[in-house]
């Protein structure tokens, strides 16, 4: 998805943003009339003299691969591709692409800094990222859902579990992952539910709506040394370990029913540890959820941006 404003400025900034989890094939940019979440940012940025451009991940929209959800390398590849081909939009368009922002929320915030990652190795400069509800350890995110489950846990969780396990045997080459994970009798609906079969609806009346009774114990048990490859995947696929060279804005809520505090802000702590760029937590309120600290963040970051725009 590509929206660009009318505007008479020759130099237009550039926001890429990557969007959260979703449970539908064709929730994505590519059909802004089915998600508020891209149609939020198309009026809040695009409205507003920034072009907002927007990737479908692999699996979404009319790609014909298989959902590629929280898969580092090919998260990374399609945000740098859907970049590189605006880019050469904008050159047959006659449009001068001014800075580079980045945005995202949830898992989208996930792979805004994986693709920063990327872009800075590439020695691509970005002016700032600024994301929402950052799951940005996922291997400690999952141990807190099933060590330490709260009350207050989003009952979607075990939809995003079955998105993960099913993508990461596929991308992973890890046949068996999700069999070994799942409870037997809640296999076949989080297969169905994976390969688009059955809505979200039909997973949520079909399964447990937590964690710890969707999973199989000993599966649970195998997180806490975590030496095996799926472990060891997803520590791997942390996504703040590097030295960051670009100013970076982490919105957290302390109603979140999914991301708390302690993991949407690692970077914060760790990036001044090592000498990185500077990166500050902003708080959507006591009572901001994962949806509110969102609107939140859309509300407040196009003025963050705003004020380092050359």
């Amino acid at each position: 998805m590509i929206a660009i404003p009318e505007t008479v400025t020759k130099k237009i900034p550039v926001v890429s943003y990557q969007h959260g989890t979703v449970f539908t094939k064709t929730e994505a940019p590519s059909s802004p009339e089915e998600t508020m979440e891209t149609r939020l940012m198309i009026a809040q940025f695009a409205s507003q003299g920034y072009i907002l451009i927007a990737a479908d991940y692999f699996g979404k929209g009319l790609s014909e691969e298989p959902d590629s959800y929280q898969v580092k390398e090919s998260t990374q590849q399609a945000c740098l591709d859907m970049m590189s081909a605006s880019y050469e939009i904008f050159k047959a368009m006659k449009i001068e692409p001014g800075q580079l922002f980045l945005s995202g929320w949830s898992m989208g915030s996930w792979s805004t800094l994986l693709f920063l990652e990327m872009l800075e190795s590439l020695g691509i400069k970005v002016a700032a990222a600024a994301m929402a509800c950052t799951p940005t350890d996922i291997y400690a995110l999952f141990s807190r859902w099933m060590h330490a489950p709260k009350e207050t846990d989003a009952v979607w969780l075990p939809g995003i579990l079955a998105l993960q396990l099913n993508s990461n045997s596929i991308y992973y080459q890890l046949p068996g992952l999700m069999e070994s994970a799942v409870k037997q009798e809640y296999q076949q609906a989080t297969l169905d539910f994976y390969q688009n079969k059955i809505t979200y609806e039909e997973f949520y009346s079909k399964t447990p709506n937590k964690v710890v009774e969707y999973l199989k114990p000993e599966f649970i048990e195998s997180s806490s040394i975590g030496k095996e490859r799926y472990w060891q995947i997803l520590q791997n696929n942390n996504s703040y370990r590097w030295r960051s060279k670009t100013p970076l804005n982490l919105y957290y809520g302390d109603s979140d029913e999914a991301v708390p505090e302690y993991i949407a802000t690692l970077p914060v702590g760790y990036q001044q540890l090592i000498g990185g760029a500077q990166t500050i937590s902003t708080p959507a309120g006591k009572l901001a959820d994962h949806r509110g600290t969102f609107k939140f963040s859309v509300a407040h970051q196009k003025n963050w941006f705003d004020g380092m725009k050359e």
